[in-house]
């Protein structure tokens, strides 16, 4: 009798303990490692030249809108500004990815911190722990994915801009001197 109560109450008490808190611990510390790293390349993409970059093309535009007078001007210039243009639109799109990374990191960060928190006290139903790292793991993936997306777009337009900078800002200066 006295071993039949002791293995109930070995039971009861083994089955209120959280056999994975642990693991759910360590990939929310590794999770929160992840958007720290991204914070930092976001932080560092953002230091490349686009503000600068894009001030530039703005007063190039502003430059030949002013002082265009013929209708017609040469295919290959034509060329040259219409891609011109494509590459202002697609630095400029820059600016949502800015937003969603900044915010979607923070975000992210906070929930994990809330998760781990929540984790660490046994706060709410245990067994759905393990959805909510998986929701969080998937929140992180898709972050690092779209800082990905946002260093391919501004690398592919920097180095855009840098191959047809010099034929535009001639064809704009020309135009001045005239």
């Amino acid at each position: 009798m006295k071993i039949g109560i002791f293995i109930g109450l070995f039971l009861v008490l083994f089955s209120c303990i959280d056999t994975k808190k642990q693991a759910h611990l360590d990939q929310l510390t590794t999770l929160d490692k992840r958007i720290d790293s991204i914070q930092v390349e976001f932080e560092e993409l953002k230091k490349d030249t686009i503000s600068e970059i894009l001030y530039k093309m703005m007063e190039v535009n502003t430059k030949i809108k002013g002082n265009i007078e013929d209708d017609t001007i040469g295919l290959s210039i034509a060329k040259k500004l219409e891609t011109y243009g494509l590459i202002y639109r697609k630095l400029s799109s820059l600016e949502g990815y800015n937003e969603k990374i900044l915010f979607g990191s923070q975000k992210a960060k906070n929930s994990i911190e809330n998760l781990h928190k929540d984790i660490q006290e046994g706060n709410g139903a245990r067994i759905n722990y393990a959805k909510f790292v998986a929701f969080e793991t998937k929140k992180v993936n898709e972050l690092q994915t779209l800082l990905l997306d946002m260093e391919k777009l501004q690398h592919q337009g920097v180095s855009d801009y840098l191959s047809i900078r010099t034929s535009v800002e001639n064809f704009a200066n020309s135009l001045s001197k005239e």
